[in-house]
């Protein structure tokens, strides 16, 4: 009987140990993997990109179109109840040539003409922004491009929108 016993003993010890040993093994697996998830989702960095716009000049000695763009960056936050922060904001122009945009397109000076270079200077401002964004490592989130236009200072802001962009924090 004290064979029986021994030989019971060190089966309930090998079972207990293998299954110690597998049960480790399977659940810690899991957990790395849930742990990774979890870390990789929260290493975002997110910006927005305002409407262009490049303000009309008055009439008396247009020589030029500045077009403007403010890119403003937010802080990373790491969970979903903390509050977006933003950490800098920077303003990105393109100028635009009064005179040549004239001879270019064919045009004479009058509203019309004013108008086009306006909406020019702030086409170019956009580009300039979105290729430094773009080089910058920043990918475009969600469907905000869709109903972008551009714009000049006259229109009314409540129709401005905004481009959103996030990037992998290194």
């Amino acid at each position: 009987m004290s064979v029986l016993k021994t030989s019971s003993f060190w089966l309930i010890i090998t079972v207990l140990v293998t299954g110690g040993f597998l049960f480790g093994i399977l659940f810690s697996d899991k957990m790395e993997t849930q742990k990774a998830v979890a870390a990789r989702s929260a290493k975002w960095q997110y910006c927005s990109m305002s409407q262009p716009y490049a303000p009309q000049a008055q009439l008396d000695r247009i020589d030029r179109f500045i077009g403007t763009v403010e890119v403003i960056y937010f802080q990373q936050y790491r969970n979903k109840n903390e509050v977006e922060k933003f950490i800098h904001r920077e303003i990105i122009t393109s100028e635009l040539s009064y005179g040549e945009f004239l001879q270019e397109n064919g045009m004479a000076e009058n509203f019309q003409s004013r108008q086009a270079a306006s909406l020019r200077a702030s086409e170019l401002a956009f580009a300039k922004a979105l290729g430094k964004l773009g080089n910058d490592g920043w990918e475009i989130v969600g469907d905000s491009f869709k109903n972008f236009n551009f714009t000049n200072a006259q229109v009314e802001t409540h129709l401005k929108s905004s481009v959103y962009f996030k990037r992998p924090v290194n």
